[in-house]
């Protein structure tokens, strides 16, 4: 487990890289779950895609193990997209 900083929050996201040393420019598949969930919710895929990818999941502001929000925060489309190249 890794953690990013960004501002008023701390996002938890995990980085799996189980692809043969002689694949070395692998794709990356970054999974982004919806509200409610966390980035277990991709654990089942795992399995199909790491021997040949680089998988990054990570917990969206306010869920699984990234910081929690006060009630009043607002989530809107740019805050999530900067999370997400975060």
């Amino acid at each position: 487990m890794s953690s990013s900083t960004v501002p008023g929050c701390k996002l938890d996201y995990e980085v799996t890289v189980l692809t043969p040393p002689w694949l070395a420019d692998v794709e990356t598949i970054v999974f982004h779950h919806g509200l409610g969930a966390c980035q277990d919710i991709w654990m089942e895929w795992l399995p199909a895609l790491v021997d040949r990818y680089r998988v990054v999941r990570f917990d969206m502001r306010g869920h699984g193990r990234s910081s929690r929000q006060s009630p009043d925060f607002r989530l809107d489309m740019e805050r999530l997209t900067d999370d997400l190249f975060a």
